[in-house]
């Protein structure tokens, strides 16, 4: 009788065993990739970020942004990222931050009743202003653009104009800098931004171009020059 018994309640503790409710496991959320459009932005810009998550139950995703100067980081943003499919996200961001030399992004995700923090990336933001003359890889006679040269060498044969393009970001720039082989020739106050090259030069040359906002030096372009000045 006891061991009839016995064997009952083993039966009725594995049937509850059985139908005991199964625990859900959810894995926790990844970060496949996360791209940033366009590849080279600049300050005051507007960023489209693309995240590619893995990961159950996702129901809020944000981008934390803070832009940055040295030491000196703005106050950090937390942007909603729309979900495009199913484990593509996306969010535009527009710069705030005329000074800004790089900014640090951080994606956050909400899965499962639990947010994740995941690592945070770093973005150098480029210079706005760039080098119109001369051009790279090109010969240059009395600072006229004549082609390409064969061996990729940006050629300049007299006297030239060195010229700076600062786009759309005018307003903004005090002053641009001039520097042949770190030596400061011409400081710029209007566009447009030139210096005249005309000292006797021979052999090759870097040439250097510095803009400042607030007095604060904010960007930076260069180039390397065989140079025949007489």
């Amino acid at each position: 009788m006891k061991r009839t018994i016995l064997v009952i309640g083993i039966i009725f503790l594995l049937i509850g065993v059985v139908a005991q409710p199964s625990i859900a496991i959810f894995r926790d959320p990844t970060i496949i990739s996360i791209t940033i459009s366009p590849e080279k932005p600049v300050p005051l810009s507007t960023i489209t970020f693309t995240l590619e998550i893995e990961g159950e139950n996702i129901s809020e995703v944000y981008m934390r942004l803070k832009e940055a100067n040295g030491n000196l980081c703005y106050p950090p943003r937390n942007v909603s990222m729309d979900k495009i499919n199913e484990e593509i996200y996306e969010c535009n961001v527009t710069l705030e931050w005329v000074d800004a030399t790089y900014i640090i992004y951080q994606p956050l995700v909400y899965c499962n009743g639990i947010w994740y923090e995941f690592e945070f990336h770093n973005q150098k933001l480029y210079p706005v202003l760039t080098i119109s003359v001369p051009v790279e890889g090109h010969f240059h006679l009395m600072g006229i653009q004549l082609g390409k040269t064969y061996s990729g060498n940006t050629v300049l044969l007299g006297r030239t104009k060195v010229k700076v393009d600062v786009g759309y970001y005018d307003s903004g720039i005090e002053k641009v800098e001039f520097y042949l082989n770190k030596q400061l020739m011409k400081i710029d106050n209007e566009n447009p931004y030139d210096w005249r090259w005309r000292t006797f030069s021979f052999g090759e040359y870097l040439i250097e171009i510095k803009a400042y906002v607030n007095e604060t030096y904010y960007s930076c372009e260069e180039i390397q020059v065989i140079a025949f000045i007489l």
